[in-house]
């Protein structure tokens, strides 16, 4: 467990320029879905994450390929992270860049996805996407582009992706174009 807090504010394009805001990011796309068989151990004979991921993409009218980066929930749990790492697998390839913060702050429950979006933000402004702290050897389970080291990006959007135990599955694209 881990102790920690974000807090974004959310408000109308429009508004946030007519009273001079700093607009870090905009929310394009949001997709969520329910996956009854979280708790199994064993491999998802579909993956739910990956249609609330194109769902996310759908609505914010762009490719999997226009996806620079994921910050994925990956909290440690092997039968979570193995769905988790299907799904984004399914829904965009092996090949994107994918990083857990909850390596660095635990797992902090209901403050996970705010967590998650202002690492995606800050990475996509600065242009660089945090390694997996810790990380010394990927589960075979895990077919994703992660590192222990903090890389380099160039990118506008980004994908933050949770799973829960209870099944909930949501997937968010945030862009800085």
């Amino acid at each position: 467990m881990g102790e920690g807090a974000a807090f974004l504010v959310l408000e109308a394009e429009e508004t946030a320029r007519a009273r001079g805001a700093q607009i870090l990011a905009r929310v394009a796309g949001f997709g969520n879905a329910f996956d009854p068989d979280t708790r199994e151990q064993s491999p998802p004979r579909r993956s739910v994450l990956a249609g609330a991921i194109a769902h996310a993409l759908a609505d914010a009218g762009i490719a999997a390929s226009d996806i620079g980066a994921v910050v994925s929930s990956a909290s440690g749990s092997r039968p979570l992270d193995a769905r988790e790492s299907a799904g984004i697998g399914a829904a965009l390839g092996a090949a994107v860049p994918v990083t857990a913060i909850k390596s660095m702050t635990g797992e902090t429950l209901g403050a996970s996805g705010a967590l998650q979006a202002l690492a995606a933000i800050e990475a996509l402004r600065g242009g660089r996407l945090p390694g997996v702290a810790g990380l010394t050897r990927v589960d075979p389970a895990i077919i994703l582009a992660v590192s222990a080291e903090t890389r380099p990006m160039r990118a506008t959007r980004a994908l933050v992706t949770t799973i829960a135990p209870e099944g909930n599955c949501c997937a968010l694209v945030l862009a800085t174009d």
